[in-house]
């Protein structure tokens, strides 16, 4: 199994920038994006992280009671339900799906099931002599029968919950890079808001805010400071772009390129960010900034 390349994760809370740095960095010749930009099978409930190290906390997470009843009845000393459901979902659930826009998306715009099945049955046969190692090469095993990978030193997943569970990938990925996405906070509950998939008023938002991104630096202070760089996105677009821009190829050690260059200065512009959104998306953005800052402190939402 050629293990040659370095898994690159990007992530935050959730609409703060995880897709768009990988859509830069994609455009280098020494990195490739996955197909879809976000797999979901590193941090999704079930996923091969839970495999191999057993079930995370599920308390506060939104999940669906028939999968919080299966849980419930899962044994944790036994891997097998966890390899079975793990099984389902790359087959179903991940394999093809919606994204965000409504657009069809999943595992099979990058893979083919056949060699799923393939991979799964490695897996399989892998898990009873060492269940860790064997969910490793199915990681590597995919991310090598990518159709669009032709041995990239770099291969990259932008899934947000990466930062979240940050400490889980390292431990099964010990090579892994994490590059940590923040915005404007206030920001990026005005945008999630937006969403079909979130909160949809601000207090059920900031509640979401706040979860995840505790969750986030309990996860990565696990990390060795090589391995993370912590990214601003109103840094990269307007504040500090070209310190921002080249402290990314540093943390990466990748020389700029033309495609990406071109990429960065014609698509990621300050008009294109929505910066302070939320001044605009709330009727009483005074009064949202006095309650942010009562929950987490003065001096995080900027002008």
């Amino acid at each position: 199994m050629n293990n040659s390349f370095s898994p690159v994760f990007s992530g935050g809370t959730g609409r703060s920038g995880t897709t768009i740095v990988g859509k830069l960095l994609g455009r280098h010749s020494k990195i490739k994006c996955g197909k879809p930009y976000e797999i979901k099978f590193l941090t999704d409930i079930f996923s091969l992280t839970d495999l191999a190290f057993g079930m995370r906390d599920f308390s506060s997470q939104e999940i669906s009671k028939k999968s919080r009843l299966y849980l419930h009845l899962m044994p944790l000393s036994k891997y097998e339900p966890r390899l079975k459901k793990f099984s389902g979902k790359m087959l179903n659930e991940w394999y093809e799906r919606k994204n965000r826009l409504d657009n069809n998306s999943g595992l099979h715009l990058g893979i083919s099931k056949k060699k799923i099945r393939v991979l799964l049955g490695e897996l399989h046969e892998g898990a009873s002599q060492d269940l860790e190692g064997a969910c490793r090469q199915f990681f590597y095993g995919f991310v090598n029968a990518q159709r669009q990978y032709s041995g990239e030193p770099n291969w990259m997943d932008t899934s947000p919950p990466n930062i979240m569970y940050a400490s889980s990938i390292y431990r099964l990925l010990p090579d892994a890079k994490f590059i940590q996405m923040q915005r404007n906070p206030l920001d990026t509950i005005a945008s999630v808001i937006r969403e079909p998939w979130g909160p949809n008023n601000f207090d059920s938002a900031l509640t979401w805010w706040l979860r995840r991104t505790s969750i986030a630096e309990t996860s990565m202070v696990q990390i060795p400071e090589g391995q993370k760089f912590v990214l601003k996105l109103e840094d990269l677009v307007i504040h500090d772009r070209e310190n921002s821009y080249a402290k990314l190829l540093d943390f990466l050690h990748i020389e700029d390129e033309e495609m990406m260059r071109n990429f960065f200065d014609n698509e990621m512009l300050a008009e294109k960010l929505h910066a302070n959104r939320w001044r605009r998306d709330f009727s009483n953005p005074d009064e949202i900034m006095k309650r942010f800052d009562q929950a987490v402190g003065v001096g995080l939402t900027g002008k």
